[in-house]
């Protein structure tokens, strides 16, 4: 399921850390409109692994050092998930937002125009193009260390991805898939740092060729691969 979220923004610009504007009104509109869903996501410091990504689209971003300067003033923020049951409370709760506006920096705000829901296309093939949309992220993380990034030509970047996917299978309780392993072939690849509250990322945009099971691919083009996907990274679209 996607949720595809239409904005109006007051100036034509973003804050260059603007998924953290996009993590914040998500989690306002749960606050103010599924409590319950609220406290089982962001809870306990909200470590718990939240099987949703999302993107925002830009249109003629121009980045500086601190902002980014765009064309126009709409966006669209589009969530994807595999949980319908999520997905729905998502939905609700942020069409309970709409005709509110919900503040960003430099006395910016952002105002819903328009929501409304898409599917996802079955893949049948266990192998196929895609293209990220939303940064890649590898990471080694283990309690009480220094997290470790990999781009797309580092030597761990297969293995930490797959860690990654195994992860995922297992939080989102599809054990009952018996092969997690997923292959990335870089195809026109290019290396980004994100600014991501307060803290420089190493990621991987572009496209790849994805190799795995096709209930693998379906569920990773659901909710996304990799780390930090609902902080608006590894969203990707199949191409071909």
């Amino acid at each position: 399921m996607k949720i595809l979220v239409q904005f109006e923004l007051s100036k034509n610009e973003l804050p260059l850390d603007y998924r953290r504007a996009c993590v914040s009104f998500i989690k306002g509109s749960l606050f103010e409109n599924s409590q319950e869903l609220y406290e089982n996501l962001y809870g306990n410091n909200g470590t718990k692994q939240k099987n949703f990504t999302f993107n925002l689209k830009l249109t003629g971003p121009k980045f500086m050092e601190n902002e980014i300067y765009l064309e126009g003033k709409d966006v669209l923020l589009s969530i994807s998930t595999n949980d319908i049951g999520l997905g729905i409370d998502l939905y609700n709760s942020i069409l309970g937002r709409k005709g509110k506006t919900h503040p960003l920096s430099n006395d910016n705000f952002m105002k819903i125009k328009h929501v409304r829901l898409e599917n996802h296309k079955n893949i049948t093939t266990n192998e196929v193009m895609v293209k990220f949309y939303s940064p890649l992220v590898v990471r080694n993380h283990i309690k009480g260390e220094k997290d470790i990034y990999y781009f797309y030509d580092d030597n761990d970047f297969n293995d930490g991805l797959k860690k990654c996917v195994e992860n995922q299978m297992k939080n989102c309780s599809l054990n009952e898939i018996s092969n997690f392993d997923v292959e990335l072939i870089p195809i026109n690849p290019k290396k980004v740092i994100v600014k991501t509250f307060g803290i420089n990322i190493p990621a991987s945009i572009g496209v790849f060729k994805m190799k795995a099971n096709t209930d693998v691919i379906n569920a990773l083009y659901q909710f996304g691969i990799g780390s930090r996907r609902s902080e608006g990274f590894g969203l990707f679209e199949i191409i071909s």
